[in-house]
């Protein structure tokens, strides 16, 4: 019997990407059905319509269910994804803009702004929740959502079985690949942290570690440049820094170590990246209307940063749909055990795994995390927690400490007045607050 896929918030544009990946890497016949799930009609006939297109020109004869509610449609899922964004591009933007008079970063998974995206996508998840348990109870759960760490963590406390995917650790080991000079096939990776704030700890070529040479290389810098975000200028200081640290960071990781020049950019640029999204969305969507499929998938890769994701994802995916077992490595977000030692065993982290018959079996067990990484770690992974309570609770004392814990919020007021203005922006997404 064929497989089953749901995903929710099939508006997105990421989706057709999704259903490239998976029809190249799955058996052709191993999905009969993908179910496509959006609150509003919009746009899910003409995303649903393209990858009709991308499937028959795969070969693949798997029927797309279109819907606007999840219900019986859902039955029998075998992995559900959610890639849905309470709140839309509007509630990005929101997000984006909180903080900044008052001095703090707002991005839509970092500090205050992945705070109030967490708060809206979990209430939903919670109301999902008994849903998925009734019609798809053994499904898997994959989280593209942001803040995608954040998300899993609350899928488990909702009793789902639950991974998290992100596209940032592939990115970087492209792009250490292409520094080295190799084929990312041909090198073996050790990543840990959590989603958004992680690090490469070991980069192997035929079992023998190139670190040492990676930190005393002078090239080091040029790798470096590559990893900042938009608007950031690489110092001499932040190269002794990484050397010190020994680990190589997503490009996420320097939200924590530049934050003064981040605030800065985010202050002094001309509109946000949401604003961007939406023209680069209008684009996409201009040509999935049309079923342009000349040049696809170049014309996505070019337009959307995180084209990555359906690859990563997919991997994942066909080897969970055919129960395969080989010494593939993927990273993704899933709950802590007694990988780290040193970290709560329910805190969700990005790590190295193996599937194995269905299975998801961590890389690395009993590890102890040091210094700078472990720090900034301990504090994260502690916000997400109580984030992750919070939400689900609707506890406005939690909440204030969830955000006054967070290393990107300088003060209580401050965390305070945050809090306020999330509670209020965003009241129509959170009645969890209001009883």
């Amino acid at each position: 019997m064929g497989k089953k896929i749901v995903i929710i918030g099939a508006g997105s544009p990421y989706v057709p990407a999704i259903v490239h990946e998976i029809a190249l890497n799955c058996k052709k016949d191993i999905i009969d059905e993908m179910v496509f799930v959006t609150h509003t009609n919009l746009r899910l006939n003409t995303i649903a319509n393209f990858c009709e297109g991308l499937l028959r020109r795969h070969g693949i004869n798997a029927k797309i269910t279109q819907t606007i509610s999840v219900d019986e449609s859902i039955k029998n899922a075998d992995i559900i994804i959610l890639i849905y964004r309470v709140g839309g591009l509007l509630g990005r933007k929101e997000d984006e803009m909180i903080g900044i008079d008052l001095g703090v970063i707002s991005q839509e998974s970092q500090g205050v702004g992945g705070f109030s995206s967490a708060l809206r996508n979990i209430y939903l998840l919670q109301e999902l929740t008994p849903v998925f348990k009734k019609y798809a109870p053994d499904a898997w759960i994959i989280n593209l959502t942001n803040p995608t760490g954040i998300m899993t963590c609350a899928a488990h406390r909702l009793g789902l079985k639950s991974i998290g995917i992100c596209d940032a650790p592939y990115d970087l080991e492209y792009k250490i690949a292409e520094w080295i000079g190799e084929s990312v096939e041909n090198l073996q990776f050790d990543f840990i942290g959590l989603n958004h704030l992680g690090w490469m700890i070991d980069i192997q070529k035929d079992n023998l570690s190139l670190m040492e040479n990676v930190f005393s290389d002078d090239s080091l810098r040029n790798l470096l440049i590559k990893l900042l975000p938009e608007g950031i200028e690489f110092t001499e200081d932040y190269l002794k820094f990484i050397q010190a640290i020994s680990a190589i960071p997503t490009s996420y990781v320097a939200y924590y170590y530049y934050k003064n020049a981040i605030i800065e950019f985010q202050r002094n640029r001309s509109g946000t990246r949401a604003d961007v999204v939406q023209e680069i969305n209008t684009r996409l969507f201009a040509k999935y209307e049309a079923c342009d499929y000349e040049k696809w998938p170049d014309y996505f890769k070019n337009e959307r940063a995180g084209y990555l994701l359906g690859k990563s994802l997919a991997n994942v995916v066909c080897d969970i749909l055919e129960s395969a077992s080989s010494e593939k490595e993927y990273i993704v977000c899933m709950r802590n055990g007694d990988t780290v030692l040193n970290i709560s065993s329910d805190v969700v982290l990005e790590m190295p795994v193996r599937i194995s018959n269905g299975k998801i079996i961590p890389k690395n067990k009993s590890k102890l995390i040091h210094g700078n990484l472990y720090s900034l770690m301990a504090a994260v992974s502690e916000y997400e927690q109580m984030t992750v309570t919070a939400a689900l609770s609707g506890d406005k004392g939690i909440a204030l400490q969830a955000l006054a814990t967070h290393p990107l919020v300088p003060t209580i007021e401050i965390a305070n007045i945050l809090l306020g203005r999330i509670l209020e922006k965003h009241k129509a997404y959170l009645p969890q607050f209001e009883r």
